[in-house]
């Protein structure tokens, strides 16, 4: 079958009805932000702050840091290109499968990619600690994406360890923690101070269902590393629009709060239905599912206007592997009811 998709959400120039493809909060733009956005419509005439001010202040104030160690982006995409070119590293260690634009950023900046493949037996999880002889950087997306798991902290903190004293990078993608309902425990966060080789990545993008209005950051104790990637991308990345929602939507607690227990009830509603229609389905935390079918799977929901994420482009995996969201349960329902057909 020929490959037409590279990301979730490409539903343009497709008769689509039901997207179940891109990783989205269900629970769509919480009120409060769309409230904001149309308050401050006499602004957008201007530049936006380029210094991101405002919005650094209260992802700070949020997430328990200096916003001097806060740096903001065009969606996290912006933020992990901005850090390949930045940091320059010679040889990368990426796991398979995982996130796409991790090795097309590094490679962009020169490096050579080098993987820790994961196994289908073990549920394609991030298990082992991972070698750094000859590694500049190590990239881990954790819930990794397209599967959902989630690796262990302590797991985490023996690599960052390592990397701390051999002077390595560790990147952290946590961009669907928050979605996951783990970050207490599974957040790298706590480690942010004492490991300046450590940039985690976040998104508004996924949390708060504004993956239009493209608004990501990063978070690392090296002001250094924040400066040379604010310098490696163009200026006024983050609209007026976009740091305008961000603000608004960290005041959303009980939207995340309500998103959160609203996933994991239908993720475990997808579960069943899916490992009834004898799919093999992979354990996840996140908002999405990975599961394997026919391969003829994909092309039989398009032509029904029902649209989920083949995930052949995937290094490690092929074809017969998707990922789909979980979305309310009148969505869910109506997509099980087409995979019955």
């Amino acid at each position: 079958m020929k490959q037409t998709y590279t990301h979730g959400g490409e539903v343009y120039g497709k008769n689509i009805w039901l997207d179940f493809s891109a990783n989205i909060n269900p629970l769509l733009l919480p009120e409060g932000v769309k409230r904001a956005v149309s308050e401050h419509l006499e602004t957008y005439c201007r530049y936006p702050d380029d210094q991101c001010e405002k919005l650094r202040k209260a992802i700070a104030s949020a997430k328990g840091v200096s916003s001097d160690w806060v740096l903001c982006g065009n969606g996290a995409a912006d933020i992990i290109y901005r850090y390949a070119l930045a940091v320059k590293a010679s040889r990368v260690l990426i796991p398979a499968p995982t996130f796409s634009e991790y090795e097309k950023a590094f490679v962009l900046a020169g490096a050579k990619i080098c993987y820790a493949t994961l196994q289908e037996e073990t549920g394609f999880s991030f298990e082992e600690e991972v070698k750094l002889d000859n590694i500049d950087v190590v990239v881990l997306c954790n819930p990794n994406n397209p599967v959902g798991n989630l690796a262990e902290r302590t797991l985490i903190e023996k690599i960052l360890t390592a990397a701390t004293i051999k002077g390595k990078r560790i990147l952290v993608d946590e961009c669907f923690m928050e979605l996951s309902g783990c970050e207490e425990k599974y957040s790298v966060m706590p480690c942010i101070e004492r490991h300046p080789g450590l940039l985690i990545v976040k998104a508004f993008t996924k949390t708060y269902a504004m993956a239009g209005l493209r608004l990501g950051y990063g978070i690392s104790s090296d002001t250094e590393l924040l400066e040379k990637m604010k310098m490696a991308g163009a200026p006024w990345s983050v609209s007026g629009v976009a740091q305008v929602a961000g603000i608004a939507a960290l005041r959303e607690v009980e939207y995340l709060d309500r998103a959160v227990r609203l996933i994991k009830t239908e993720r475990e509603y997808l579960e069943r239905e899916l490992s009834k229609l004898g799919y093999q389905v992979y354990p996840s935390m996140a908002n999405y599912l990975m599961f394997r079918a026919e391969e003829e799977l994909y092309q039989r929901l398009l032509e029904r206007g029902v649209l989920i994420r083949q995930c052949g482009n995937y290094r490690g995996l092929g074809d017969q592997y998707y990922r789909i969201c979980v979305g309310l349960h009148k969505e869910n329902e109506q997509l099980i009811r087409v995979m019955r057909e």
